[in-house]
């Protein structure tokens, strides 16, 4: 039996969702002043010892009015241990405040060091320094997009003796126990110490991207 009138419904609602989630997006990047154009997420995990580590965030944003100074991001991490403080190494600019978390989500600002001009160009640079003392952590790296962005970049640096058994690009669509999978790859492991990477264009909004590796033992990187 064919739902035809089911299918189209569907697909009627998922194109209403995505353009109210469009809207939003542009909304809110006239609201804070500027607009995401790339963004890059390299995680990597200390060669003498696996519970040390370091996540890269780099994110090139544009003004979309005058007077933009601020800039706002969040994140959640999986592992269980210290977090040393936030680093903000793009010239010119500076933490402000500190990290607040509420239910798992870490967010902070950064103060881009004056107002911008519609259309100017600033990189935001960030490096965070994790302990996964606890042994918690879940080896993939994700981003779920909430406005639009021209490039999304995942990558992971790995030491010889953590060299998974497969890595996986996978896109989902949206965030949650109820997301549909549309796309699910096996990546590529560089030569040497396993390095992946997961490049999406104009990825789109709602959709969660994610780098996933596994270990023949499971997911834990422990053993």
């Amino acid at each position: 039996m064919l739902a035809v009138g089911l299918l189209t419904g569907l697909a009627l609602g998922a194109l209403s969702a995505t353009l109210l989630l469009q809207r939003r997006s542009r909304i809110v990047e006239i609201q804070r002043g500027y607009k995401w154009i790339s963004a890059e997420f390299h995680y990597e995990i200390d060669e003498q010892d696996p519970h040390q580590h370091t996540h890269f965030v780099k994110i090139y944003i544009e003004a979309t009015r005058d007077g933009a100074f601020l800039f706002r991001n969040q994140y959640l991490w999986s592992g269980s241990g210290s977090e040393a403080p936030l680093e903000v190494t793009s010239k010119g600019h500076r933490l402000l405040g500190e990290v607040k978390k509420s239910s798992g989500w870490a967010a902070y600002y950064v103060d881009l060091g004056h107002e911008m001009q519609k259309g100017e160009r600033s990189c935001v640079e960030i490096v965070q320094r994790l302990t996964d003392s606890g042994e918690k952590f879940d080896p993939f790296i994700a981003k779920t997009v909430q406005e639009r962005i021209d490039e999304l970049t995942l990558s992971i640096s790995l030491p010889q003796h953590l060299r998974p058994l497969a890595v996986w690009r996978i896109e989902r669509t949206g965030f949650g126990p109820g997301a549909k999978v549309v796309r699910r790859d096996q990546g590529e492991l560089g030569n040497g110490s396993p390095t992946a990477v997961f490049v999406k264009k104009n990825p789109k909004i709602g959709h969660n991207y994610e780098l996933l590796w596994e270990y023949q033992h499971g997911r834990s990187i422990y053993g």
